[in-house]
């Protein structure tokens, strides 16, 4: 990242069908409230955590990456992005936290 670019970050949770949707909304919430225009930042780091402890195969639904394809989205056609999911053990069942690192 640039010397002098503002870095943001957000951490957030979702619970219950759509736990993804749900920190996304709350991260852009967060943004909001900070007047940070996150949809201008010109690189992203994200970071998906899950339950590693759920008896289901499925702990995001699509509707949860339609979401995530549809945030990603909104940040334009410039932009760097990676991400990353990953498998916790301190998160239940219906569990995901996002975290955010934008410049």
């Amino acid at each position: 990242m640039d010397n002098g670019a503002n870095v943001h970050s957000f951490l957030e949770m979702g619970k219950g069908d759509s736990p993804l949707s749900q920190a996304l909304q709350k991260i852009e919430e967060d943004a909001d409230r900070q007047s940070v225009e996150l949809f201008q930042c010109e690189k992203v780091v994200i970071g998906i955590f899950v339950s590693s402890n759920s008896n289901s195969p499925q702990h995001l639904g699509s509707s949860d990456f339609d979401a995530f394809t549809n945030f990603l989205s909104r940040f334009g056609d410039d932009f760097e992005t990676k991400w990353g999911l990953y498998a916790s053990s301190n998160l239940k069942d219906d569990e995901a936290k996002v975290l955010l690192i934008a410049c």
